[in-house]
């Protein structure tokens, strides 16, 4: 049971951690293109940014967590009966 609560709380981490890898993503490559229009550069205007993606993503990411937070490992002597 160990491994399954760290297993979801990885996942969960990893989702949301993604989901704001793309934000981060998307916001450098605007900036970048924001610079190089105004060196006077020729740029290829980016993709717009993709909320839709990320905040999908970070709503998924709270199942995992909420899963692995709700495990209840007990150590192995107080699930035996009372003598």
């Amino acid at each position: 049971m160990w491994f399954l609560r760290y297993a979801l709380c990885v996942l969960g981490l990893v989702m949301l951690m993604t989901s704001l890898s793309i934000i981060a993503n998307d916001v450098l490559m605007l900036i970048r293109y924001r610079r190089r229009i105004a060196a006077g550069a020729v740029a290829l205007e980016p993709h717009p940014i993709r909320w839709r993606t990320t905040v999908a993503l970070a709503f998924l990411a709270w199942a995992p967590l909420v899963i692995a937070l709700s495990i209840a490992v007990t150590a192995a002597a107080m699930n035996s009966p009372a003598k």
